[in-house]
Parts: C-alpha cells; sequence; structure tokens
C-alpha cells in the first residue's frame, strides 16, 4: 500500500499501489487518469411517463450518446431503468432536461437516489413549461442509483420527447 510520487518530463503524479490516481502537468493542470463522463437522450418518446407520482422513479433515457470510463468497467448506465449507478465514491455533477412538448405541465424536477426522491435536489421553476432541467451536485457512494425525475403535479400519463437541445442525462465525476 501508501502513495509513490513521480516525476516524468515535467510532470508531478502519485501512484497507489501502481495505480495512477492524479497528474500535475508542467501547466500545472491537475488531472486524474479515472475520469468518468456519461451523456445519455432519448430515442423516441416516451409515452405514458407518470409525472405526477412515483416520485422515486426515474424517466428513463434509453440511448448512450457517449460514455468516457475506465476501460475495466462495463456501462454505468443502464437504459432500460435510466439509472446511472456510481463506479467509485465521489463527487459528482448531473445535468438532466425533459421536453413535453407543448403542454406546459412541467413546475419542478429532481434526482432520484437509490430508489427514492433525493433531497436537496429540487428545482422548482415559477409556472408551468414544457421544458424542465435540473443541475446538482452529489456525493455518492460506490454503488449508488442516480435517476432523473421531471414532476407535473397530477399528471400520471405524460409524453417526453426526444429531443437533442432538451431532452438529455448527464453525469461527470468531478472528484
Amino acid at each position: 500500500g501508501g502513495l509513490d510520487f513521480w516525476t516524468y518530463t515535467g510532470n508531478l503524479g502519485s501512484e497507489t499501489n501502481w495505480n495512477r490516481r492524479l497528474r500535475i502537468n508542467n501547466y500545472g493542470l491537475v488531472t486524474r487518469p479515472f475520469q468518468y463522463h456519461l451523456h445519455a437522450d432519448r430515442s423516441g418518446t416516451l409515452t405514458g411517463y407518470d409525472a405526477g407520482g412515483s416520485f422515486g422513479t426515474p424517466m428513463v433515457f434509453n440511448r448512450i450518446v457517449s460514455e468516457t470510463k475506465d476501460s475495466s468497467l462495463s456501462s454505468c448506465f443502464n437504459t432500460s431503468n435510466g439509472l446511472f449507478t456510481a463506479p467509485v465514491t465521489g463527487v459528482y455533477i448531473f445535468n438532466a432536461a425533459a421536453y413535453g412538448g407543448s403542454g406546459n405541465i412541467f413546475g419542478q424536477s429532481w434526482f432520484t437516489l437509490n430508489g427514492s426522491r433525493c433531497t436537496a435536489t429540487d428545482w422548482v421553476i415559477n409556472s408551468n413549461y414544457a421544458f424542465i432541467q435540473n443541475f446538482q451536485q452529489i456525493r455518492l457512494a460506490a454503488g449508488n442509483t442516480v435517476g432523473f425525475h421531471p414532476y407535473a403535479s397530477g399528471q400520471n400519463n405524460v409524453s417526453i420527447y426526444e429531443n437533442n437541445n432538451h431532452t438529455y442525462f448527464k453525469v461527470s465525476l468531478i472528484g
């Protein structure tokens, strides 16, 4: 065990048990070899979404646009249930949005955590709109699951449309 520091060609880095964890280059930029990033969206319209209830159930993003991950990992995102599973303990940034077409219904959104409404992630807007989004920083333990829940009071049969600019789910590990 332990932490070893090394330098080469103007770079400073550290390793734990010979697994590189951190690098500072000659410009002072810090990078981590394990940098997770996901961009998922919808392929086709999601129909019958319960936007007024099921507070711990996320909407389903059924297509991975891109996923940057350690090569030893399988995908961290499930396109059949819309859940991201944290590969390592850390702080993650989440950014998600949904477009409901011309029906002005959404008034708020939140993220789900391990099958429940995640506390302190509500994003509330003053009126009802066809578009809702949310941006949060969440500390997760490895194995925690996170999804996105757009909320529309009393609406249990909502259609959420495929839209490259307005229906997406993004997550990045920041530390």
